[in-house]
């Protein structure tokens, strides 16, 4: 059996690549044994690999701010695209490149899954990309695992139509969020299935993608934007639990008493948050990256897209850990209780075995 995945792989973010990376080895692990092959389909999305341009520019305000915040970063920055094209020639199984032509008319796989990630969102990804449809007619199964709208809310006449039509030749599909409103597009049940990220414990991350310990305790801040707002909240846990700030990603000014490990790749990226003593993030994937490897965390509210998050941890029972402020943390709120933890461990636990379950059924594939 011939099995292809196509997500958001080759992005210069970290939640995108470790989450094609996860949802690759799960596959992997179900039809290990049986003479399968599992590739991601090594899709040139220029929206996305711009990303991982030495100096990114484009003719625009936020265009030239990042030129310039490249220029200045230029030596960490270097390291870290070093380390994230180190990490898809060590970690990922690609196909052959394939342009977008080429996936419509001639990728050819007996199951293609389509997820995770916001591959659906035409509010991201400059309108809606047919190659993460998987359209071809040589492909025999296609399901979606966990493919997320992000914050579309189906306000589009045009994008619904073309979502309707897209997603017709699909055999099973599954959201990671925002179930309804698929449900309402569609006509028909929408089952929500968590993040790939998820699907691999703790353990199994530690023995995948070795790391080194830390040699001291820190609290990690893990921001993609409203810098100032969390790390105010970041301050304020630090000072109370004695802890140093560190920092991971592109911080775009410095900020006291912290170390910015801004020339991380994937897999010192994991090494941080296994590392970490206390998490705080407005980040999804470092909100799901904090409750499966069961660490203490805050998760901020990101301003512009609040509800992944949000979502997420109202499934694993953990909802009060999401703040807007460093004002919220008073009152006993500033750590998370072991018989919490318990019980988001139990939810979790549940999610992800439907998950392995919906994914292992899917698979089931007759060989000619």
């Amino acid at each position: 059996m011939k099995i292809g995945i196509i997500t958001f792989h080759n992005a210069s973010n970290y939640g995108a690549v470790l989450q094609a990376f996860a949802l690759q080895e799960v596959v992997k692990e179900i039809k290990k044994g049986t003479g399968s092959t599992v590739e991601i389909i090594h899709y040139d999305n220029p929206f996305l690999t711009k990303g991982l341009d030495q100096i990114r520019f484009s003719a625009s305000v936020h265009g030239v701010y990042n030129a310039v915040q490249d220029i200045l970063a230029y030596v960490p920055r270097k390291k870290k695209r070093k380390r994230f094209e180190r990490f898809f020639r060590r970690y990922y199984q690609l196909s052959v490149p394939m342009r977008k032509e080429e996936i419509l008319q001639s990728a050819c796989y007996d199951v293609a899954i389509s997820g995770s990630d916001q591959i659906w969102n035409p509010l991201l990804n400059q309108g809606l990309d047919e190659a993460y449809f998987l359209q071809s007619d040589q492909i025999k199964k296609r399901i979606s695992y966990a493919s997320s709208v992000g914050a579309y809310r189906f306000e589009s006449p045009i994008y619904n139509q073309k979502l309707k039509q897209y997603l017709t030749k699909y055999d099973k599909i599954t959201v990671r969020e925002n179930a309804k409103g698929m449900e309402n597009l569609l006509g028909f049940e929408i089952e929500e299935m968590c993040d790939p990220t998820l699907l691999l414990s703790k353990k199994e991350w530690k023995q995948k993608i070795p790391v080194h310990k830390a040699k001291h305790k820190y609290l990690l801040v893990y921001a993609l934007s409203d810098f100032s707002h969390v790390f105010s909240v970041a301050r304020q846990i630090a000072k109370a639990k004695g802890l140093e700030i560190h920092s991971a990603g592109d911080v775009p000014f410095p900020y006291q008493g912290r170390k910015n490990h801004n020339d991380a790749g994937p897999g010192e990226f994991i090494g941080l948050f296994l590392n970490a003593s206390y998490i705080v993030t407005n980040s999804f994937h470092g909100t799901a990256f904090a409750v499966n490897f069961r660490k203490q965390f805050v998760s901020v509210v990101h301003k512009k897209s609040p509800e992944r998050a949000q979502s997420f941890l109202k499934k694993v029972g953990l909802e009060s850990r999401l703040v807007g402020s460093c004002w919220e943390l008073g009152g006993g709120k500033m750590d998370i209780r072991n018989s919490q933890f318990q019980q988001a461990s139990r939810k979790l636990h549940k999610q992800k075995e439907a998950a392995w379950g919906f994914l292992r059924d899917c698979l089931e594939l007759k060989e000619e």
